[in-house]
Parts: C-alpha cells; structure tokens; sequence
C-alpha cells in the first residue's frame, strides 16, 4: 500500500529540522574542541578602565563575504541582537564604543571596544551569519578591571668619562692611549716601588723585569 501523499515531504522537513537541531547543539556545544569550527577567537581579554581591547576573530576560508558579528552570548544564541556586525565588506562598521572590521585577505576580523567601563565585563561571541543555518561563532570573555602599579628599579648609573689604559715598552713612553667604557681590571698592591719607575708605571708592579 503506498504511503499517503505528502508523506515524502513531512519527512523531509523532520529530517532537515533534526540536522539543524543536532548542529546548532554540536556549534554551542562547551566540549567542542578549541579550532574544531570554522570561528576562532582569542579566548579571554582583559582592559583597564578607560582603555581599550582588540579582538581578533579568524575564520576559515569560504567565508569571506559573510556578515561578521559581535554580541552577548546568551543560552543558545546572541542575548539581545548583535551589538555591531559587518555588511559582508572590508569597511569598518562603528556603533557607539565598538566597531568592527573584517579582512579578506587575512580572514580574520577585528572587534574594538574603547572606552571601557567595569559593565562591560562578561561573555561574548563573535561569530559568522548564515542564513538558514546556525551561525558559526566562538566565545570570548572579557574581564575589565583596575591594573595594579608597579615600582621599576632605578637604571643604573652610568660612567661619565671613559677608563683608559696605555701600553708600551717597560720604562718607555706610551705611544697607544686605548679608551673605554668598561673599568680596567683592579691590580695588586705593589709590595715595593719598581726599579725603573716611568711614565707608564703599570709595568714592573711585581718587580719582575
């Protein structure tokens, strides 16, 4: 006996509608391995108040002319819309503090949120819109708070004049003058005057010829 007529199509719609189902869950899904989707975020940024955080989305190639989003994560998808989004073009998109802007070449687009505030700490999603298919996104948390102070040591000091040494025969002048900015080694007290003093008495200190 064959089936009634429509049967075909009402399986069709469950079939499609399970698929749908079974990856929007795989896509939101927390033990997905980081990579496994084509949406890579950086994981978690941090800003000072006042400052500002760039975060740098990658996306697989194929995606290039998609619309490129930026939002609240919710339960399952954006909680309240997305807060700036690309048109599917290279050109920068602001709304209020946060602007967006993809790069084709690199397939990668960057979100900037200036000006933060404490309220802006939470989780977010950036992802890549598709029509009739679940959004390919990843997570990002953002964690705003005061930075601590640190005390750098002072440099050290430096030597104003530059060491100098000379050499030459034993007893003789001291035709090469060698400068610079390293201190020359420390010598030995001399137990006793040199024998043959002159005018470059680093010779002899030990009394061997």
């Amino acid at each position: 006996m064959p089936p009634p007529q429509g049967t075909g199509c009402i399986l069709l719609f469950f079939g499609v509608r399970r698929i749908l189902s079974l990856s929007l869950a795989l896509s939101n899904s927390p033990s997905c391995p980081t990579g496994c989707w084509a949406v890579t975020g950086p994981g978690s940024v941090h800003g000072l108040p006042g400052g500002s955080v760039a975060v740098r989305c990658q996306y697989e190639r194929g995606y290039e002319d998609y619309l490129k989003f930026w939002c609240r994560a919710g339960t399952v998808w954006c909680s309240s819309g997305h807060i700036v989004e690309t048109n599917g073009s290279e050109a920068k998109v602001k709304w209020g503090r946060v602007s967006i802007q993809d790069n084709h070449t690199q397939r990668v687009f960057t979100v900037t949120v200036k000006n933060l505030t404490l309220a802006d700490t939470g989780t977010y999603q950036c992802g890549v819109h598709r029509t009739l298919l679940p959004d390919l996104r990843d997570t990002v948390n953002v964690t705003v708070s005061p930075g601590k102070s640190l005390r750098c040591p002072p440099a050290p000091a430096l030597r104003r004049g530059p060491a100098q040494s000379c050499e030459g025969p034993e007893g003789g002048r001291c035709p090469r003058l060698h400068t610079g900015h390293r201190a020359p080694p420390q010598l030995p007290a001399a137990p006793f005057a040199p024998r043959r003093p002159g005018p470059c008495p680093m010779r002899g200190l030990t009394g061997v010829e």
